[in-house]
């Protein structure tokens, strides 16, 4: 008689317990689900917003809104397209440390669908998510931030990965620079004669403009020192035409990191002593050109370099005065031109913003 009651009253608690573990483990499973959407979608608006603020980088006329719809309509959630369009994407000008810049936000409506909460007269569960994208720099914000006045070739820089040490960047003996048998540094202060379209400097006449205020007369050493100071107050994009100051400034460079004071320490991507975050004042950009080791014009006429990218670098320590040791610098990632709204978009995710021409602020 005993058994027979425990028995009945392990059946009277499965019959009670059993509706609610099914309905915790169903919970559990419409909750999966819910986040499952909610992480795809996230993907798809972030992809989005950055595609988005890549037209700024990219197009001579950039088309935001379109970009952006285009690439977060690519995606899917859970196999289901998705459908926004020019409503869900607003831009707007925003502020960074360096002056006005493009935000791109891409806005993605959806809906969860659930199963155990059906029963409870719940079909969906409405999810909508964010993301922002900034792009450029100073001013118009079409360019990168904090622009130095050196470049490389594509070709070669291709040839590193992301924390790799480049040991000269513009040594004193141009034998052993980035480009062959000499300086090859941008001349912010060479004005655009000479130079095709688009060609974004100020005429030789005119002082080139920092973004604190500042200016510097348009001479070759003293523009070029203070542009390792400094940060451009002209943006610099793609597909732009910079004249090349091809003399012999030796020791300049080092000097120039010196003043600058680039104090942060390098230990790793992401790792920079003290300051573990991408505003470390030793980030920069530098443009990088297409292939070929003597920019158009060469060393007889005007010669000048077509943006094809940007690199970003941290440049290393530097405690020479004399500007006697060569300047070294870390890799950290690179923005090429032909890398397309999307790819170029996924390139510049999570960059600094002293250094990166592209950045994912939100969330």
């Amino acid at each position: 008689m005993k058994h027979e009651n425990e028995k009945g009253m392990a059946l009277l608690a499965t019959a009670i317990l059993l509706p609610v573990i099914i309905g915790i483990v169903g919970l559990g499973i419409d909750l999966g689900v819910a986040y499952a959407v909610r992480t795809s979608a996230q993907a798809a608006a972030d992809a989005g917003a950055l595609a988005g603020a890549t037209s700024y980088m990219l197009d001579p006329t950039p088309n935001p809104v379109n970009d952006a719809v285009l690439v977060t309509n690519a995606h899917t959630i859970l196999g289901q397209a998705i459908n926004i369009g020019s409503g869900n994407v607003s831009v707007a000008t925003c502020s960074t440390p360096q002056g006005a810049a493009n935000c791109v936000t891409v806005t993605v409506p959806t809906s969860a669908p659930t199963f155990f909460a059906k029963i409870f007269g719940f079909a969906g569960v409405p999810i909508t998510v964010k993301a922002t994208a900034l792009a450029g720099g100073p001013g118009s914000g079409t360019g990168a931030f904090c622009m130095k006045p050196i470049f490389a070739p594509q070709s070669l820089i291709s040839g590193y990965s992301s924390g790799q040490d480049i040991p000269d960047i513009r040594p004193s003996n141009p034998n052993n620079a980035l480009v062959p048998s000499d300086y090859y540094s941008l001349n912010f202060g060479g004005g655009c004669t000479g130079v095709p379209n688009p060609c974004p400097l100020p005429p030789v006449s005119q002082s080139v403009p920092w973004t604190d205020g500042t200016s510097s007369t348009s001479a070759g050493n003293p523009t070029y020192m203070a542009g390792w100071t400094n940060c451009l107050a002209i943006p610099i994009k793609c597909g732009d035409n910079i004249p090349v100051a091809t003399g012999s400034t030796p020791n300049s460079t080092g000097k120039a990191a010196y003043q600058a004071g680039y104090t942060d320490t390098w230990n790793s991507l992401g790792n920079y002593g003290s300051n573990n975050s991408d505003t470390s004042n030793s980030l920069v950009v530098a443009a990088l050109w297409q292939n070929g080791f003597m920019p158009s014009g060469g060393n007889n006429a005007t010669a000048y370099v077509t943006v094809s990218g940007f690199v970003e670098l941290f440049i290393d320590p530097y405690t020479d005065s004399s500007g006697q040791t060569a300047v070294s610098a870390h890799l950290i990632k690179q923005f090429t031109c032909s890398a397309g709204a999307g790819g170029g978009g996924g390139a510049g995710s999570g960059t600094g913003p002293l250094g990166a021409p592209l950045k994912l602020v939100q969330p």
